[in-house]
């Protein structure tokens, strides 16, 4: 079986998964990830890609991660084509969405089955995430939660 994992940070939460998956000569596991560490998992091939650019400060702090999710989406983008190139069609695209948006890869893969998980895509996990002792609730900040979440 052919997997291609996506995660800004390898191996994140698909280290167990692909692990076990890994053990299996049969399968060909691709991990394309943005974190550059020494870690590795056997069976499993880590492919780096960047970000031509991080959000502009500038940018409204509403839209900045839907700017970063942007961003991310061409650079996961511009890897599948590379992996395309050289042959590679995974079985199975198994995403975290909430770095990686799963659409690109879909774009460039779409006959494949595609899995995403949404860990924190929770009103409560973004509102955790969005909350700082300079960054108190207020009537805004439901407004910002809706638009952090456009990316999912």
């Amino acid at each position: 079986m052919r997997v291609l994992f996506l995660h800004p940070n390898f191996p994140a939460q698909f280290r167990h998964v692909a692990t076990l998956l890994g053990k299996d000569p049969k399968n060909q596991l691709v991990f394309g990830t943005k974190t550059e560490n020494n870690l590795q998992i056997s069976g499993v091939h880590k492919v780096m890609y960047s970000v031509a650019r991080e959000p502009n400060p500038q940018t409204h702090h509403y839209i900045r991660v839907l700017e970063g999710a942007v961003l991310q989406g061409q650079a996961v983008y511009r890897m599948c084509d590379e992996l395309k190139k050289k042959g590679f069609y995974p079985d199975l695209v198994y995403s975290h969405s909430a770095g990686v948006p799963v659409y690109t890869s879909k774009m460039l893969f779409p006959e494949q089955p595609t899995s995403a998980t949404l860990n924190g895509i929770t009103t409560r996990g973004v509102l955790m995430r969005t909350l700082t002792p300079t960054n108190p609730s207020t009537p805004m900040t439901f407004c910002a939660l809706g638009v952090r979440t456009r990316p999912f």
